[in-house]
């Protein structure tokens, strides 16, 4: 894969991470309305915390593949900077 495209993938993750930054407040304000719904609070904190590791799960294993791709890529460039050498 070009580097343009780890660059991207980088990007699509920052904003995954922003969105869920935003998520994680409006689960703060969405409690309330839970409550007022008759749900009990350790059951929605509960709700709240398992989508989160869910969520946290998906980041952690994108951002490995990520820095595997990264590797890749410098693998890549060493085996190239090697053949050139070897022409010149």
């Amino acid at each position: 894969k070009p580097v343009g495209d780890a660059f991207d993938e980088l990007n699509a993750l920052t904003a995954e991470i922003v969105s869920l930054k935003a998520t994680l407040n409006l689960n703060d304000k969405s409690y309330s309305v839970e409550r007022d719904k008759g749900i009990g609070r350790m059951a929605l904190k509960e709700k709240i915390v398992n989508s989160e590791r869910k969520k946290s799960f998906t980041i952690k294993s994108e951002i490995e593949a990520f820095k595997q791709e990264q590797q890749n890529l410098k693998e890549m460039k060493e085996e190239l900077q090697k053949k050139l050498h070897a022409i010149r």
